[in-house]
C-alpha cells in the first residue's frame, strides 16, 4: 500500500543528476523566471565554497514526485513540483562550465560533465537532455543546449521564443564562470564544477502518487514568487495538446495569448474567481483551480478557450470600463458600476447579467434593471452605515436563483440578515449617518456633481474622480467661530454628514484650512473643476446648523430619485 508521507533525505547536485534521469517541469508550472538577483544569491553561495568560508551551502528543499513507467531500460523520471528554477538554472550552470571546458581545450572534463550529469548515455533517452523544462521554454533551452560541442543532444520539439529568460540567464552564468576561470587559472573549471556537484546541498523531498503535486506545490509556495491561477490554468489546457507543440503553439500565438492573457493583462487572475463562481456558484476562492481542471476533464483547449472569452469583455467592463457593444442604459449602468468601483463580490452575477444582455438572451433593457437595483443596493446600504461585506452568499448564486428578473434579484438580496434600507431610512440616514472616511463616500459626491447641469461638458468622471478630495464645509475641528453658530453636541453629530461634505480639487483644498465660512467662501466660487463646490459658495450666504439640514433635505430628495429601491 503506497504511503502518502513525505519522505525527505538530503542530497547534492551529484546524487541527484547522476545516473539515467529525467526531470520535468509538470503541465502545472510556470516558465523559466530567474533573473539577475538570483543569479547573483546563487554565485555568492558557490564562492562561498570556493573561497573557503564554507564547506557546504544548502539550498533549499527539492520536491520531486517520482513518475516513472517502470519500463526496462527508461530512465528514472520526476516532476519537479518545487525547485524547478533551482535545479536548471544549476543544470545550466554545468552547462557553462563543459562549453567554457570546450573552449580552453580541456575536452576529458567537458566529455565528463556531459556525459554524467547533462545527457542519458543509453537507453530510449540516449542523449536527451536530463531536464526537461516547460514547453514553453523548450525552444530557448533547444538553443542554448545545442551549443554543446562534445556530444549532439537530442532535443524535443517546443514552442516559444529563442531568447527569452532562460537564455539571458545562460549568457549570465557563461559570463561568472569565465570570470572565475579568469582569476583562478588552470584547474579552475574543475574545481567550480566539483564544489556545485559536491558542496551544494538539499533536501529532497518526494511525494507519493497519494499526494497531489498542485496542492503541495501551492502550500511550498506561499514564500517564493507565487504560481497565478493562470499559470496553472494555461497548462491544464496546453497540456491537452499532448506532444502537437506546433499546434499548441499556433493556438497559443493566435488565439490563446492575444485574446486572452494580453487581453486581460495585470487583471487576469482576478478573472478566475468571479468566472468560476458565474459556473459553479458553490466554489470556495481555494478551490479555484480544482473546480475548474474537474469542470474541463474532458474538454478540447478550443472549448474551454470559448467559455473563458465569453466572460472576458463583461470583466473587462467592470474592473477597467472598456466600451462594450451596448448602448444606453445598459452602457451608463456598467459604467456607473466600474467608477464605484463595485466591490468584486457582485461580479459574478454582473458579469452573468452583462453576458446574457450580449449574447441576446436577456434584454438590454432588464440588464440595465438589474445592474441599477445592485447599484442602489449598495449605495444605500452605504449612506446607512453597511460595508460590503458578508454579501458573497448572496452574489455567487443570484443569477442562479433569478436568471435576471430584477423582481426575484430584489427579493433575493434582502435576508433576515441584509437589508436594502426603504426610502423612510435612507433619508434619515442621509441626514445624520456620518458619510466621511465610507469606501463609496467619493463615488456618491461624483454622482451628485455628475448630475448637475452642465457637468459632463467639463472633465471626464475619470478626471474628475482622479481630482476629488472629499472635504467638509464646516471643518471637524470644533474651534471658536463654530462655537458662535452651534453646540459641540450638534457639531459632532452633522459634521461628517454628506450635507456637509463637497468635492474640491486638490490644490484648493489644501489651501482653505479651517477657516470661517466668510473668509473660504470666495476661494470656494474660484473653484474650478467642481460645480457642487462653486454653486454652493455662490448660493449660501451663511453655513450653519439650518442651513445644513436644509442641504440634507434637498440631497434626500435627489438620491431617492438617483437610487431607487425597485426595479
Amino acid at each position: 500500500m503506497a504511503s502518502d508521507k513525505l519522505e525527505a533525505a538530503p542530497i547534492t547536485l551529484h546524487d541527484l543528476l547522476e545516473g539515467e534521469k529525467e526531470f520535468r517541469a509538470p503541465v502545472f508550472q510556470r516558465r523559466y523566471v530567474w533573473a539577475k538577483k538570483h543569479l547573483d544569491t546563487l554565485w555568492e553561495d558557490i564562492d562561498a565554497i570556493l573561497d573557503g568560508e564554507d564547506a557546504r551551502r544548502f539550498l533549499g528543499a527539492l520536491v520531486l514526485q517520482d513518475r516513472s513507467s517502470g519500463l526496462a531500460f527508461a530512465p528514472k523520471s520526476y516532476w519537479m513540483v518545487d525547485g524547478q528554477q533551482r535545479i536548471t538554472t544549476l543544470y545550466l550552470t554545468l552547462l557553462a562550465i563543459a562549453r567554457s571546458a570546450e573552449r580552453n581545450g580541456d575536452v576529458e572534463l567537458a566529455d565528463q560533465i556531459v556525459k554524467r550529469y547533462l545527457l542519458n548515455q543509453s537507453g530510449q533517452n540516449r542523449h536527451r537532455p536530463k531536464i526537461r523544462p516547460t514547453n514553453r521554454d523548450l525552444r530557448q533551452f533547444a538553443v542554448v543546449v545545442s551549443s554543446l560541442e562534445t556530444e549532439e543532444a537530442e532535443l524535443p520539439e517546443g514552442f516559444g521564443e529563442e531568447s527569452e529568460k532562460m537564455t539571458q540567464a545562460y549568457a549570465r552564468l557563461e559570463a561568472e564562470v569565465a570570470n572565475r576561470v579568469k582569476r583562478g587559472g588552470n584547474g579552475s573549471l574543475k574545481t567550480l564544477a566539483t564544489a556545485l556537484l559536491e558542496s551544494l546541498g538539499f533536501v529532497q523531498i518526494s511525494l507519493s502518487d497519494e499526494q497531489d503535486p498542485h496542492q503541495v506545490f501551492d502550500r511550498l509556495n506561499d514564500a517564493g514568487e507565487d504560481l497565478g491561477t493562470i499559470d496553472l490554468v494555461r497548462n491544464v489546457v496546453f497540456a491537452k495538446f499532448g506532444d502537437e507543440y506546433q499546434r499548441a503553439e499556433s493556438f497559443y500565438n493566435t488565439k490563446w495569448r492575444p485574446s486572452f492573457e494580453d487581453s486581460l493583462a495585470s487583471n487576469i487572475d482576478g478573472f478566475f474567481f468571479p468566472f468560476t463562481l458565474a459556473h459553479e456558484p458553490d466554489t470556495t476562492k481555494s478551490q479555484v483551480f480544482s473546480t475548474l481542471k474537474k469542470r474541463w476533464t474532458t474538454a478540447e483547449p478550443a472549448a474551454i478557450f470559448e467559455e473563458l472569452i465569453e466572460f472576458v469583455s463583461p470583466y473587462k467592463a467592470l474592473v477597467v470600463g472598456e466600451a462594450l457593444e451596448t448602448s444606453g442604459l445598459l452602457a451608463d449602468a456598467i459604467a456607473r458600476l466600474q467608477r464605484m468601483p463595485a466591490p468584486t463580490v457582485i461580479y459574478p452575477f454582473a458579469m452573468r447579467v452583462i453576458h446574457a444582455a450580449l449574447n441576446g438572451t436577456l434584454e438590454a433593457s432588464r440588464a440595465a434593471q438589474n445592474l441599477a437595483l445592485i447599484e442602489a443596493f449598495l449605495v444605500r446600504r452605504s449612506v446607512s452605515g453597511f460595508e460590503a461585506t458578508g454579501l458573497h452568499s448572496i452574489f455567487k448564486d443570484l443569477w442562479k436563483s433569478t436568471q435576471g428578473d430584477p423582481h426575484k434579484v430584489l427579493e433575493r438580496i434582502q435576508t433576515s440578515t441584509i437589508r436594502l434600507p426603504d426610502d423612510a431610512t435612507f433619508c434619515e440616514d442621509i441626514k445624520t449617518k456620518g458619510l466621511y472616511g465610507r469606501r463609496l463616500t467619493p463615488y456618491i459626491l461624483l454622482e451628485y456633481e455628475l448630475g448637475l447641469e452642465g457637468a459632463r461638458d467639463r472633465l471626464s468622471p475619470q478626471t474628475l474622480r482622479e481630482t476629488m478630495t472629499v472635504d467638509h464645509v464646516l471643518p471637524q475641528d470644533y474651534g471658536l467661530h463654530i462655537a458662535e453658530l452651534m453646540s459641540k453636541k450638534t457639531h459632532e453629530n452633522i459634521v461628517h454628514t454628506w450635507a456637509n461634505l463637497v468635492p474640491l480639487s486638490g490644490p484648493l483644498n489644501s489651501s482653505k484650512g479651517d477657516r470661517p465660512w466668510s473668509e473660504i467662501r470666495d476661494d470656494l466660487r474660484t473653484e474650478t473643476v467642481f460645480a457642487t463646490t462653486k454653486r454652493l459658495a455662490e448660493r449660501q450666504e451663511t453655513w450653519n446648523a439650518d442651513e445644513i439640514g436644509k442641504r440634507a433635505e434637498s440631497l434626500c430628495r435627489w438620491a431617492l430619485t438617483r437610487w431607487p429601491r425597485t426595479p
